[in-house]
């Protein structure tokens, strides 16, 4: 986390496991200080797996409660679809990375 409070995860197909776990560390981090905001750049990933959705759902609800900021950059319209389906349209960043 850097001093503003952003903490930036990006997600990637060939460390994926490494880097749910990363974004899970990361927003406890913004959780135990009560305060930053949390961007996840998933435009690397080809496909959505149920886990990486959970994760994304997770980490919003936690964020969320908390009044920290949640954004994801950089899908792809097919990520872009199902992550609307989850109920996640408001958390997506057009043309973001």
């Amino acid at each position: 986390m850097n001093e503003s409070g952003l903490v930036h995860v990006t997600l990637d197909e060939r460390s994926l496991p490494h880097d749910l776990l990363l974004l899970r560390a990361s927003t406890a981090e913004c959780l135990t200080r009560g305060r930053g905001s949390v961007v996840v750049d998933i435009s690397s990933l080809r496909r959505l797996s149920s886990e990486t959705i959970a994760a994304l759902l997770w980490t919003r609800r936690k964020c969320s409660g908390l009044g920290i900021g949640f954004t994801i950059v950089g899908a792809r319209a097919a990520a872009a679809q199902s992550l609307s389906r989850c109920g996640m349209a408001e958390q997506l960043t057009v043309g973001g990375g």
